[in-house]
Order: structure tokens, then C-alpha cells, then sequence
């Protein structure tokens, strides 16, 4: 049964008196003054009697759950100071230490229930939330800067941290804009594919190569050595729609050098090795003499293999060396063809991937945060891509992409929609 209390009269009360009232397993309280109701809500079985008490008020003090509030946790209150009401009397003050734990309402119905995936859901759901406002890395680096520094009031150094990022935030907007309209005047860096070979795409079916002899990368020898190629495979076009000139323009627009081969040739899709097969084995052949047409490709995941030899114990000679691994994503155009769009899915999936690679809070196998680069406006997490400290302390280290520079990649597509 549903029950409710109505106030209609008390007399002689001392300020800051209330009433509480338990009716079975549930408790109501109020201000104890005239008019005030206390409702209690149905339940199953009806309760014999109600317990009225009545308590003062003598000290009140408000905590802050910020931080906590919307996604739940623990607030630790440690000698708490609450101060009187009254501000005389037996006391002017108390201290105590108090902790609050909020928990939302689907990770309490999770844990009610026992339900794992539930609990991780609601976990994800509110990472989702802190990385595409890109709260996370602000927190990161507040908090390591707090630490490194250590002020003596962290609060103030913290308010101005908060202050000085949506300044630079702003500030980088601005310089976002300048910045995109700069790369899209640069040749190969905007929308516009690197000027060249061939021109007119729509009517390359009724076009001739131009001048190889003075040529030297593998895909103009292989062009060269037999003129029938072209002529056979200029008009096929993959289902994605890429043809040979796609593939062969950065080796018909860059000459190259006699004594530095390079292949001059970018596959525009997967199809484009199948479609073009008869123009791309002589060109891997050239690359790799030892390769087989049906020979899988090697691989080694045994760490044990590496060594940690000095690969220059005088260290007249190394400066540092990199490795890089490079993988392309089945289904997609590749650079000679790619869209804004298809490098935007392409980071999508791969920034999914990581994500479910790093886990929950850090539970998974890897470690590590993605940052696109500066002026990057393709990841939400990160509206203008990393910031110019990340971008220095990155490139200090070696791990920085930059810019393709040279007229090779440029015209490969390499630089396409850049960043």
C-alpha cells in the first residue's frame, strides 16, 4: 500500500528541526513545519506501524561530486570541516572523513544482474563519450604536467590549464583554416591529383604514352621493352574504376635516374594486380628476383631472431634507424585513386581496431594513444589534429609522418587531402 504524511500543525519547534519518518523499509524526511508531505510509494506488504523522529540540524556542508557525477566513482573526503549552523554553542565546527561512491544506473542494474558485458558496454559507452569530445588526452596532459611541476596550489594551476586550452583550441582553429588552404594550393597536397600524366583521364583510352627513352624507373623499361602492353591494357578498368594510367602516372611524370631504379608504379586498388598482371610481373620480377607467382609471402613473428648487435660499433656511420611496417586494407582504392572519403573510413577502421587493442581502461594488449596529424579535422577526439608540443616531441623522437615531399610520392597520390 501507498502511504502519505501530512504536516497539519506542530508547535514549540527549535530552527533547523526536521522530521523523519520510516514506513517498513523505506525512510522520508523534511523540514518539520506545517503543510510539509512525505510520500512513500506502494509496496508489496503493508508496514503495521510508521517510526516518527525528529532531529536538529546543527552543521551543513556542501561536496562536490564534479568529475563523478555524470559517469560515476569515488569521491574521498578526508578531514572534512563542517561548520555550524549556529556558529555557537557546544561547537562551532566538526570534522570528519567521509568517501561517496556514485554509480550509475545501468552499471547498477549490471551488477545487480551479474551481467559482464552489460558493465562493459556502459564502460565503452562513456569512453566513447570522454574521446570524441577528446577529454582524455586534455586530462593526460594536465595531469602530467601537474605532476612534473607539482605548484603549490594544483587547483589554480589547473583552472589556468583548462583556460589556456580552450584559447589554443580556438587559436587552432584559426590557424587550421590557413593551414588547409596553404596545402590545398600545394601541388599533390590538396583535392587536386599532382599536374601531369594523363591529363585528360575520361579520354585516356584514345591516348599515347609519351617520350620514355629518357626514362629510367622499372615500370617505363617494362612499357618500353614492349609498346603492346599499353595498347592492350589502357581501356581495362578495375570494378572500382582504376586504369593502367593510374598506376603508372608517378613513373611517366618523375624520369628518375639511370643509377636509382625505382618501380613507377602504384597499384590503384587490390584488382589492379590481377587486371594489370601482364604490366606488374615483369615490374615485381624486376623488384624481387627471387619471387614466385604462387609463393606466399614469408613471414617471421619469432622475436628470439632479433639480434641486439651494434650495427656500428664505431658510431662513425649510423645516425638512427627506423622500421616501418605497411599493410593496405582489403576493399579500399589505394592513394593513386583514393577519395577525402576512403582515407577517412581507412583511419575509422584502424583507430576501431586500436581501440579494441588497448581495451577497456587499459586492459588490453597494447598501450598507447592515436593522435592524427596536426591539423587533422577527420578524428573527433581530436578536431584539429595533435598539438604543435605533440607534434615537436614526436618528431624530436623520429615517429612524426611528415609531408610527402618528393615529386614521386606526390604524384602517387601520397599527399592527397593532406593531413
Amino acid at each position: 500500500m501507498a502511504m502519505e504524511v501530512l504536516v497539519q500543525e506542530v508547535q514549540t519547534l527549535p530552527p533547523n528541526t526536521y522530521i523523519s519518518i520510516r514506513y517498513g523499509d523505506q525512510r522520508r524526511q523534511s523540514l518539520f513545519q506545517k503543510g510539509e508531505t512525505l510520500t512513500f510509494p506502494a509496496s508489496q506488504s503493508a508496514a503495521k506501524a510508521m517510526t516518527v523522529d525528529v532531529f536538529r540540524k546543527v552543521g551543513s556542508k556542501q561536496v562536490s561530486l564534479a568529475g563523478i557525477a555524470a559517469l560515476g566513482g569515488v569521491v574521498a573526503c578526508d578531514n572534512l570541516v563542517i561548520p555550524s549552523i549556529e556558529g555557537s554553542g557546544e561547537f562551532e565546527e566538526i570534522t570528519a572523513s567521509l568517501s561517496a561512491k556514485l554509480q550509475s544506473a545501468e552499471v547498477a542494474k549490471a551488477d545487480a544482474a551479474g551481467d559482464d558485458s552489460r558493465r562493459q558496454a556502459v564502460a565503452r559507452k562513456a569512453k566513447d563519450y570522454l574521446e570524441k569530445h577528446g577529454v582524455q588526452s586534455i586530462l593526460h596532459e594536465m595531469f602530467a604536467k601537474l605532476l612534473e611541476g607539482q605548484p603549490a596550489d594544483p587547483l589554480a594551476f589547473m583552472t589556468n590549464f583548462l583556460e589556456l586550452q580552450r584559447e589554443e583550441a580556438e587559436d587552432r582553429k584559426k590557424s587550421t583554416e590557413q593551414a588547409l588552404a596553404e596545402f590545398e594550393a600545394e601541388s599533390g597536397l590538396g583535392s587536386e591529383p599532382f599536374p601531369g600524366f594523363p591529363g585528360d583521364r575520361d579520354s585516356v583510352g584514345k591516348l599515347d604514352l609519351p617520350d620514355l627513352s629518357r626514362h629510367h624507373s622499372l615500370a617505363a623499361e617494362t612499357l618500353r621493352d614492349d609498346p603492346k602492353l599499353w595498347e592492350s591494357l589502357r581501356t581495362e578498368t578495375t570494378a572500382m574504376g582504376v586504369i593502367l594510367a593510374d598506376c603508372v602516372k608517378a613513373g611517366i611524370d618523375c624520369p628518375g635516374h639511370e643509377l636509382v631504379k625505382v618501380s613507377g608504379v602504384f597499384a590503384g586498388d587490390g584488382e589492379s594486380y590481377s587486371k594489370f598482371w601482364r604490366f606488374m610481373q615483369p615490374v615485381i620480377k624486376a623488384l624481387h628476383p627471387d619471387w614466385k607467382p604462387l609463393a606466399s609471402h614469408p613471414r617471421e613473428d619469432s622475436v628470439m631472431k632479433l639480434s641486439n648487435a651494434c650495427i656500428d660499433p664505431t658510431g662513425r656511420y649510423a645516425v638512427h634507424a627506423t622500421m616501418e611496417l605497411r599493410r593496405n586494407f582489403k576493399g579500399f582504392l589505394l592513394p593513386p585513386r583514393a577519395t577525402k572519403s576512403t582515407f577517412c573510413e581507412v583511419e575509422k577502421i584502424l583507430c576501431a581496431a586500436l581501440t579494441d587493442a588497448v581495451g577497456v581502461n587499459g586492459a588490453g594488449t597494447l598501450r598507447g594513444t592515436y593522435l592524427p596529424l596536426r591539423h587533422s579535422q577527420s578524428y573527433a577526439p581530436h578536431p584539429f589534429g595533435m598539438t604543435s608540443n605533440q607534434e615537436c616531441r614526436l618528431r624530436g623522437a623520429n615517429l612524426l609522418f611528415g609531408a610527402p615531399d618528393s615529386r614521386l610520392r606526390l604524384s602517387a597520390g601520397l599527399g592527397r587531402h593532406w593531413p
